[in-house]
């Protein structure tokens, strides 16, 4: 049984009200595409399936072991099983997983603007509820991962404007759409002459970047900051692991640095490239 969809039509048809970009964020994240995924709260399988008979033994033995698991694009739980009428056979059938999951995040939503209004940090709890069934475990960094669950998903949306064709079983998906939190190194050139330049955490947060200044050509490095010499350097390369909004400040005569869309205070006398 393959399930090669058209990703848009998915996103069109089977979100049930919520915002396209906001269930590609959750079905990257939840799934990173596969129809037949399955995650198992605190464990994991030794392989992810590839057919639907695969994921159908899968989840039928998971049950028989009293396991908790979700299931599908969107990672509905077991628990939600008998509300949206899915058997183990009928789960991972795209729309109704992603229509299942686009219905309890609405609800999720609903209930964080009860809680606050109609506020824009309503999304954030919303996904926190999604995730983790409350509005605070969503926030938090846990075990290996790199990211909150909020975080990731909203680095996932961004990816929207790249995002598959085509999604399912045998489908290869293009390196750009896990751009952004699959693979999270991004270079950034700095011309300066003499001065300094550093993270700039008091301007955009949360700030954890993950600077690496071995990457860099030339200067010294000493307390994160780099600190330039007396003669003019030229394109100075260095690499970042973004994990938030990327921003670098300089106090040189001039700094091109790769930053978010937020403008900086003209005193700074730096360039944004992007």
């Amino acid at each position: 049984m393959a399930f090669v969809v058209d990703y848009n039509q998915l996103l069109q048809q089977c979100t049930n009200g919520v915002h396209p970009v906001v269930m590609h964020g959750i079905i990257s994240q939840e799934s990173s595409f596969n129809p037949f995924a399955i995650g198992v709260v605190n464990g994991r399988l030794s392989h992810q399936p590839k057919t639907h008979a695969q994921a159908v033994a899968a989840v039928k033995a998971l049950s028989a072991a009293k396991k908790n698991y979700s299931m599908g694009l969107a990672q509905v739980n077991k628990q939600h099983m008998k509300r949206f009428g899915f058997t183990p056979e009928t789960i991972f059938e795209p729309c109704a997983n992603v229509r299942a999951g686009a219905v309890i995040f609405q609800e999720c939503h609903n209930w964080a603007k009860s809680k606050i209004g109609n506020s824009p940090q309503t999304y954030g709890m919303a996904l926190s509820c999604y995730y983790s069934g409350n509005f605070s475990t969503g926030f938090k960094r846990y075990g290996n991962d790199k990211l909150p669950y909020v975080t990731a998903v909203a680095q996932r949306m961004k990816t929207y404007d790249n995002r598959p064709k085509k999604i399912g079983a045998g489908v290869q998906l293009p390196p750009s759409v896990f751009q952004v939190a699959g693979n999270p190194i991004k270079t950034a050139k700095l011309n300066f002459n003499a001065g300094t330049i550093q993270a700039a955490p008091n301007i955009i947060k949360p700030m954890n970047e993950k600077i690496d200044f071995s990457q860099l050509a030339y200067g010294s490095r000493a307390n994160n900051h780099l600190t330039g010499q007396s003669a003019p350097v030229e394109q100075v390369t260095l690499k970042a692991e973004l994990t938030s909004p990327f921003l670098l400040i300089g106090s040189g005569h001039e700094t091109v640095a790769k930053a978010t869309e937020k403008e900086l205070p003209q005193e700074q006398k730096s360039k944004l490239l992007f």
